[in-house]
C-alpha cells in the first residue's frame, strides 16, 4: 500500500502503469480476503447447524450485523442470482434467509 501511495500523484507514464498494477493487485487481494472471510463465516454457520447449535448460528449471524452509523459501508454478498448486494439491511436479510434455509433442510 505504501508503494501505491507514493506512486499515486506521479506524472510519468511508467509510474502510472506501476500505480495501476499495484492498485489492481491490492484490490484483488482485498476482494479475495473479504470473500474468504464470508465463506469461513458461512462454513461456521453450517457446522453449527450440523451440530444442532442454533443459538450459535444466530449469534454468528448477529456478529455480522452492522450499525447504520458505524462499520464498514462497502461490504457485499452475492444473492441467489449472483448479484452483489451491498446494502446492509439486504445483506442481513440474505444471511437470515440462508440460516432459515439451513434449518429447514435439517432432517
Amino acid at each position: 500500500m505504501e508503494e501505491r501511495r507514493k506512486l499515486k500523484n506521479v506524472k510519468t507514464e511508467e509510474d502510472r502503469k506501476n500505480y495501476g498494477r499495484l492498485r489492481n493487485e491490492l484490490k484483488r487481494a482485498t476482494d479475495n480476503a473479504r470473500k474468504e472471510y464470508l465463506e469461513n463465516i458461512c462454513n461456521e454457520i453450517v457446522e453449527f447447524q450440523r451440530t444442532w447449535r442454533y443459538d450459535l448460528m444466530y449469534m454468528k449471524k448477529k456478529e455480522l450485523g452492522w450499525k447504520d452509523t458505524q462499520g464498514i459501508q462497502n461490504n457485499g454478498i452475492e444473492d441467489s442470482q449472483g448479484n452483489i448486494i451491498v446494502e446492509q439491511s439486504q445483506v442481513l436479510k440474505i444471511l437470515e434467509n440462508y440460516t432459515i434455509d439451513l434449518i429447514d433442510r435439517t432432517p
